[in-house]
């Protein structure tokens, strides 16, 4: 959706979206635009009301129009590590549910599975690239999906239903969903009400129990799920 905050300019995105999409008519483009704005900013509106003691940093809001079906289950990474705390909405915005599974939380995959990777890994790797490891040694990748053997919830979101996630430390799985608004915002972790549930303070307690440097280091690597 790059070309809505530019529909009247001449970029790529815009000519593109105007001829395939609108079939030329402006007017339509116009009106779309001025949609997509509209919902963003009651997005933005929802989010503020909900969460009034926090400082957003900046946000990120994404129309995917893509059908996705048997994505791989995870917990959300980057490609760097990202210390700001995470708040996602989504929308859907399709005429048919939207079907997500999800799966276990980062705090219990981190006290169940983090013995399974190399120690000096783990004594030197940045959270996000243990939580990246940690995402592949056990859920396997998009070559497994469906196939992890993971017990799994089962959520039929419903068209124009509304839905908010901190998908860093929730494994989950969009199983379903052709139509959907997808948000990031990025939030001060200082206005956090417990800052010991960001994503950096999960790593470094479960890192610090495994390396013997705190309480409970002797827990054994669990083999269930």
């Amino acid at each position: 959706m790059r070309f809505v905050n530019a529909y009247l300019g001449n970029g790529a995105d815009t000519i593109d979206a105007l001829t395939k999409v609108f079939a030329g008519d402006r007017g339509k483009l116009r009106y779309f635009a001025e949609q997509v704005r509209h919902v963003n900013d009651q997005v933005r509106g929802i989010v503020t009301a909900l969460f009034p003691r926090y400082r957003f940093l900046n946000d990120s809001i994404t129309w995917r129009m893509t059908e996705t079906v048997n994505e791989n289950l995870h917990v959300d990474v980057y490609n760097d590590d990202l210390p700001d705390h995470h708040l996602r909405l989504f929308v859907n915005l399709d005429v048919v549910p939207r079907i997500w599974h999800t799966s276990h939380r980062l705090d219990y995959l981190l006290a169940h599975r983090l013995c399974l990777l190399d120690r000096e890994f783990v004594r030197t790797a940045t959270p996000g690239r243990i939580c990246h490891q940690l995402n592949f040694s056990t859920f396997g990748g998009f070559e497994q999906a469906g196939r992890d053997g993971y017990p799994r919830h089962i959520a039929f979101f419903e068209p124009g239903e509304v839905w908010l996630v901190d998908s860093r430390k929730v494994s989950h799985q969009i199983f379903y969903g052709r139509k959907a608004l997808s948000t990031e915002f990025a939030v001060d972790p200082a206005t956090m009400q417990d800052p010991s549930l960001h994503y950096f303070a999960i790593v470094e307690h479960h890192r610090a129990r495994l390396l013997g440097k705190g309480a409970g280091s002797d827990s054994a690597c669990s083999a269930v799920n």
